[in-house]
């Protein structure tokens, strides 16, 4: 079964986010925290992670760089999810290591 990760520190969308994913066959490890969800990353390797940019404790690009740069986590995917974002956003997350950027509402 794929692990997904995904942190995010607004309980009512993590909630959401983990159901839905559940629903459709995924194991789902959840964090509100950015460093417990970084430390979550290293030690399950997670087949992805799903990454809020705006986070309490560390944002969601200095998650990126930590994964990113860490040889047991670089080869993990992580998508960004953030009701909006600009197109300096997007584009700095993705040329600093992220696979995708979602705007929510989404389907």
């Amino acid at each position: 079964m794929k692990k997904i990760l995904i942190i995010e520190n607004n309980s009512d969308l993590l909630n959401k986010y983990s159901i839905t994913l559940q629903n459709a066959g995924y194991e789902v490890i959840t964090s509100s925290n950015s460093n417990n969800g970084v430390n979550l990353a290293i030690n399950i390797k997670p087949h992805l992670v799903l990454c809020n940019t705006q986070l309490d404790d560390m944002n969601g690009f200095e998650v990126l760089s930590k994964l990113t740069t860490n040889p047991l986590t670089t080869k993990i995917p992580i998508i960004f999810i953030k009701p909006t974002s600009s197109t300096d956003e997007i584009k700095y997350g993705i040329e600093n290591g992220a696979d995708d950027f979602i705007t929510n509402p989404f389907q």
